[in-house]
């Protein structure tokens, strides 16, 4: 199978770590760099995956708002 899903958020920052890359639209940057890995994207999206299962790429901040109801 030749499948990978380039609205992965996931995926998207895997591959943004792994080419080092400072593109802002990670989708574009995905999409362009799967041309290489054809036919073997979904394969691919496997090693991609376990780039953020083992931690290599940190976790984003997650900023909270809170609201004061008076």
């Amino acid at each position: 199978m030749d499948v990978l899903y380039l609205g992965d958020i996931g995926l998207q920052r895997a591959a943004k770590w792994l080419y080092n890359e400072q593109e802002e639209d990670e989708k574009i940057l995905l999409q362009q760099k799967s041309i290489l890995w054809e036919p073997y994207r979904t394969i691919s999206s496997l090693y991609l995956w376990e780039i953020i299962n083992c931690g290599l790429i940190k976790k984003k901040l997650q900023m909270k708002f809170y609201v004061d109801i008076v």
